[in-house]
């Protein structure tokens, strides 16, 4: 990262979920290294497993994304907002619209039910983005990290609502 100065219209980071987040790119210097490989108006994407729309972790990283791009929105996918689920953060330096009609809809892929059930995730998604609050939020830094601890406690929830779902009767995934 460092050794290239290309810029592009759109970087994904999708190494942030579990209990293994990378330290270093969830600092306020990780991410403005990333930051800086986005092109004058393009998106940053992170995709985040949290304990809700509200998780310290969501507001940390967004706080952190603040310091660097204008614009920062979070797309739940799980439901209700406190539930353990994924979270994908916007961050741009323009606005970042979308008219309802772009969307693809449901309907069209109901013979695909993978494609259907992505489809019903993406709108889930898109109507349910909120700006996250960063006021008050700790900005990792490369000598402030708690993202561990942060992160392990969102791996307790998820292993409990697990066992909590097997424990309701036989399933299958």
């Amino acid at each position: 990262c460092r050794r290239s100065s290309a810029r592009y219209p759109l970087v994904i980071l999708d190494a942030l979920g579990g209990s293994d987040f990378p330290f270093h790119l969830v600092t306020r210097e990780g991410l403005a290294a990333i930051g800086d490989r986005v092109s004058e108006n393009g998106i940053l994407a992170l995709a985040i497993v949290t304990r809700g729309w509200q998780d310290p972790v969501l507001r940390s990283l967004a706080a952190g994304l603040h310091g660097r791009f204008r614009t920062v929105l979070a797309l739940p996918t799980s439901e209700p907002p406190n539930a353990v689920g994924s979270v994908v953060l916007l961050a741009s330096n323009r606005s970042l619209d979308l008219p309802d009609e772009r969307l693809p809809q449901p309907t069209d892929f109901l013979m695909n039910l993978d494609e259907h059930w992505q489809v019903v995730q993406m709108n889930h998604a898109w109507f349910n983005r909120f700006e996250p609050r960063a006021a008050g939020a700790v900005i990792l830094t490369d000598d402030r990290n708690p993202i561990d601890l942060w992160s392990d406690a969102v791996e307790c929830d998820a292993r409990s609502e697990l066992h909590a779902s097997f424990a309701r009767g036989p399933r299958s995934w």
